[in-house]
């Protein structure tokens, strides 16, 4: 079973976004526009074990406000993506707690954990280069309340789809 946690924007994001996302994304038709939490990882972890681990983590995190602070690139992997200013201290602790326990072994610590929202992905640096001229002066003001975690699964190349939700807590609850 191949996994993956999101946090997915609100609508109104998505709404912003949707023609640089489907323009520059080549994932775009198959997922959302999400935060990336627990990297797409091969388990043999059972459905139950999973479930609990997400709705403990999901059940200590209270919501929080999301905030974007411009375009960035990450020529390392051939990314464009908005770089998250508010709230980027929550994902990576949530990130820290996705990986703690038994998901540790998921973890690939090669891989360092940055708080973003993907919104292009290239095939070569020229290419993104090029799309970040044509980016650079996108200026997202909107901002969200990640709400819940969203465990995905996926069923074949590129495709994902989302088998279960985990609701983060209400402020005061």
């Amino acid at each position: 079973m191949v996994i993956c946690g999101v946090i997915f924007v609100s609508e109104q994001v998505e709404k912003a976004i949707r023609g640089v996302y489907d323009k520059h994304n080549p994932i775009s038709s198959h997922v959302r526009p999400h935060l990336t939490l627990l990297f797409p990882s091969e388990t043999g972890l059972r459905p139950g074990e999973i479930y609990a681990h997400l709705e403990n983590t999901a059940s200590e995190t209270v919501r929080f406000n999301v905030g974007f602070n411009g375009i960035k690139l990450r020529p390392e992997d051939l990314l464009a993506y908005l770089d998250i200013s508010e709230g980027a201290n929550r994902l990576r602790l949530l990130n820290r707690k996705l990986y703690g326990g038994e998901f540790e072994e998921l973890l690939d610590v090669g891989r360092p954990f940055y708080p973003h929202l993907t919104l292009g992905r290239f095939e070569t640096e020229v290419d993104m280069n090029r799309a970040y001229d044509e980016l650079k002066d996108f200026n997202l003001t909107l901002d969200f309340i990640a709400e819940r975690l969203s465990l995905l699964e996926r069923k074949a190349p590129h495709r994902w789809e989302t088998i279960r939700t985990f609701d983060f807590r209400e402020k005061g609850s």
